[in-house]
């Protein structure tokens, strides 16, 4: 949700109303009204071949768009820093996209090949499918068993963002910094909306995720089935990853889905998408910082590898990483 060149026709269109509201209330003949009216449509028009023939004369590199804190995008975000991938993150405010046009993140964006995806795991199929002659992308090559385990670790990341929600939404102060109140890439005119739309994108959230005292303890069941059965898978690996000898995708997945529900910081979380501290367990109400201590407790091994795999990417980080951002 950037203004740009490409913004204009949107613009243009969405002032539409306003236009019709002056052409009732004022006194100008239907002649005029019907010069304007064309010469409004050749502004849409005009304006959108302008975006168009610039973004074929120089497509801009790939972009992953995000939100500040999303245990789905750090997932896709991870796998780009773990290809070394050239491209450009776009962040914004948390959940604005999703209310104001429907459209969810994390988003990857391929202007040269006109290409939209809109699901984390479609994500990570386009990346293989597009770099599957590189020995880098091995880790993203798809099996039965990872594609099932993978579906699995889906479900469990939409459990964990009901289940936060729940605890978190009645905290204002704590969720408008983890929806990127003081993150300066987000642009100014979004951080403003996030602050007087709050109650708002609040309500939508309880209606859309239909989050209830009921719906947070099944998804926190589920959340318990599901690192039950990998504490018991990773007790019995020969390896310190979860299929096979190395790192596939799968370990990605389920520590950057972990991660939101560690009770201590991790610091390589996000890579370097949060440039300024948004959030810190301690803050969190002690209701759910009860539940969230308890896990480690639980559940050893599953945490000992969520550890294990963020000092592997704090160390590949400090390798350097092709993420840019793009402009506020």
């Amino acid at each position: 949700m950037r203004l740009s060149l490409h913004s204009i026709p949107w613009l243009l269109i969405v002032a539409l109303p306003l236009k019709n509201l002056l052409f009732l209330i004022s006194n100008l003949p239907l002649a005029a009204w019907i010069s304007v009216d064309v010469f409004y449509v050749f502004l849409i028009v005009i304006f959108q071949w302008l975006a168009n023939v610039g973004s074929q004369l120089k497509p801009p590199p790939p972009i992953l768009e995000t939100i500040t804190v999303s245990h789905f995008s750090e997932k896709v975000r991870w796998c780009l820093d773990w290809l070394d991938y050239a491209y450009t993150e776009r962040q914004d405010v948390g959940i604005l996209g999703i209310m104001l046009f429907g459209r969810s993140v994390p988003r990857f964006l391929v202007p040269r090949q006109k290409i939209i995806i809109g699901n984390s795991s479609e994500i990570l199929r386009y990346l293989y499918g597009s770099l599957a002659d590189d020995p880098k992308a091995k880790f993203l090559q798809p099996t039965t068993e990872s594609l099932l385990l993978e579906k699995e670790l889906d479900q469990y990341g939409a459990s964990i963002q009901r289940f936060l929600y729940f605890y978190l939404l009645p905290y204002r102060s704590i969720m408008i910094r983890l929806w990127g109140a003081g993150q300066p890439q987000i642009p100014a005119f979004q951080r403003l909306l996030l602050h007087v739309l709050f109650p708002v994108l609040r309500g939508f959230l309880y209606k859309g995720l239909n989050i209830t005292g009921k719906t947070a303890s099944q998804a926190h069941d589920h959340i318990i089935d599901l690192l039950s059965r990998i504490e018991a898978r990773l007790a019995t690996s020969p390896s310190r990853f979860l299929l096979g000898a190395s790192l596939t995708y799968v370990d990605i997945a389920f520590a950057a889905l972990t991660a939101a529900i560690s009770p201590t910081k991790l610091e390589a979380y996000g890579g370097r998408a949060i440039l300024n501290q948004c959030f810190d367990q301690q803050e969190f109400p002690k209701a759910l910082m009860d539940l969230l201590t308890e896990l480690p407790l639980r559940f050893p091994k599953c945490f000992e590898h969520l550890q294990n795999m963020y000092s592997i990417r704090l160390q590949h980080q400090g390798e350097g990483s092709k993420m840019a951002w793009e402009a506020a």
